[in-house]
């Protein structure tokens, strides 16, 4: 009874509260951060934000553990949520993308980067003998679909193909009558990297919306299929037959995607030689032909050489390829130069925070740019594209968010490294092994017991603006702990 009594007091007090706040004018978010501070609970709520490290998100739990003694059915510990802020536990979202959690985006780069890194040099259970094996790290471009605005460095010279003047920084510095809607087919702006125009096409109408999207959805099948042809040219360049290139030899990669700001993907990848054993779990050097240079030849004329055809109906199909950009590094020699694994992997994890909001768009102010109307064009044009019977497979309606791709951020083949549940689950067992009592250890013989279930998640706008505040606390904390050369 004293307990109810209790209740209905702090929920009377707090609702005099933000009466006041709001009387005085206040915005929302402030009556609610200043509800938040004044809670009696705000302390213990807090700790759990800062657990989680600011997470944006959180998860709200509610149940309990209990780990129970076999022998005498006891329950010796327990662990529930009765008696936390407002009776759930917040659990990290572990969401990928920084644009939604930027702190579980670093946990995932964090884990990515391992995994690179364990591929490149060893470690986490693989060998340090691949770091002598060939290795090359690769960038598979999308195609043009139509000329878009660029932003170029202003030292540089690169200059398309028909250009009649020094087109150094210029965005598209062409030469010729306009296109067939009345618009140019020119623009001499040096875009600023944060210009909304750039990746937007300069005529909307001369732009192929449906290829780009059907590519979009297509570039796993893209890469399938230049997995399929890398040995063929390898084998070629290393003139040896391709029998004895699938015996020998076993690819090992990983790979990320970049969402461009043209709304399309680049692919980056490392990919790396081993030599094949009868055992499938040994990681032994490759055959002396099989060298990263020869590796290099047969990724560019692999990538080259890729086409897949996309059919809807009997009227109409696309055929597709990689785009002819196509960037490959020996990383032995840029680790001569003097660059480190650490860098590289850190090149290659950096992409996996990345969604497709990096191109611009906003669902909730799409049109206000140029970049987010072309992104919106785009879903759009995959929404109408999922009508057609002969793209259900592409589930386009679905994946229209993303502007039609439906594959994963990263991926690797089973023997590069370690994986991420591996990581992770390294990474639970030490948490849970730092928080486990000295004095009180957990026998071999007891059962534990779990039951929780989902109640929420994320915060009111008070509540966030306080997590933000601890994730960016948690930021600063780590730079300065990277500029003392301490360990983060």
């Amino acid at each position: 009874m004293a307990k109810k009594t209790a209740r209905k007091q702090n929920s009377k007090s707090r609702q005099s509260g933000r009466q006041l706040t709001l009387g005085l004018g206040l915005a929302p978010e402030l009556a609610e951060l200043i509800e938040q501070v004044n809670r009696p609970d705000h302390r213990a709520w807090l700790d759990q934000v800062q657990r989680i490290g600011g997470c944006s998100h959180p998860l709200h739990m509610r149940g309990s553990t209990r780990i129970i003694d076999q022998t005498t059915g006891r329950v010796d510990r327990e662990f529930s949520s009765r008696d936390a802020p407002n009776g759930v536990i917040l659990v990290r979202c572990r969401n990928r993308r920084a644009a939604v959690c930027p702190s579980c985006a670093r946990i995932y780069q964090g884990d990515l980067f391992q995994l690179v890194k364990a591929g490149l040099a060893g470690g986490k259970g693989v060998p340090e003998s691949v770091a002598a094996h060939p290795r090359v790290f690769v960038t598979l471009t999308a195609p043009s679909f139509g000329a878009v605005h660029t932003s170029r460095p202003a030292g540089g010279t690169r200059i398309r193909r028909g250009d009649h003047r020094n087109g150094r920084g210029v965005c598209n510095p062409r030469r010729g009558p306009d296109c067939e809607h009345g618009r140019s087919i020119s623009c001499f702006v040096r875009h600023a990297e944060s210009d909304p125009h750039v990746g937007s096409p300069l005529c909307g109408e001369c732009y192929d919306y449906r290829a780009a999207v059907v590519w979009q959805a297509n570039v796993g099948r893209l890469w399938e299929r230049f997995c399929i042809y890398l040995p063929r040219h390898l084998a070629r360049h290393g003139a040896v037959p391709v029998a004895l290139v699938r015996e020998a030899v076993r690819l090992s990669y990983v790979k990320v995607i970049e969402f461009q700001r043209r709304g399309l993907v680049h692919l980056h990848a490392v990919i790396r030689l081993d030599g094949r054993t009868e055992n499938p779990e040994d990681l032994t050097p490759a055959p002396g032909w099989a060298t990263a240079p020869v590796l290099k030849e047969a990724v560019h004329s692999a990538a080259n050489a890729v086409r897949i055809v996309q059919e809807a109906g009997a009227d109409e199909s696309w055929s597709m390829r990689w785009g002819i950009q196509v960037d490959v590094r020996d990383i032995g020699e840029h680790l001569d130069r003097g660059e480190s694994i650490a860098k590289v992997a850190a090149y290659v994890a950096k992409y996996a925070s990345k969604g497709s909001e990096d191109t611009g768009w906003n669902p909730e102010t799409w049109g206000e740019t140029p970049r987010g109307r072309h992104a919106a064009t785009m879903i759009h044009t995959a929404w109408a594209l999922a009508e057609l019977p002969g793209l259900d497979d592409l589930k386009l309606r679905k994946w229209g968010k993303e502007l039609g791709y439906r594959g994963h951020v990263s991926s690797k083949s089973r023997r590069y490294s370690t994986t991420l549940g591996q990581l992770r689950a390294a990474r639970s067992a030490y948490q849970q092994q730092s928080s486990v009592d000295s004095d009180q250890p957990v026998a071999s013989d007891v059962l534990v017991r779990s039951s929780w279930q989902l109640v929420g998640h994320g915060y009111n706008r008070g509540q966030a603006l306080l997590a933000a505040g601890v994730a960016q606390d948690a930021a600063s904390n780590r730079q300065a702990a990277r500029a003392d050369g301490r360990r983060v």
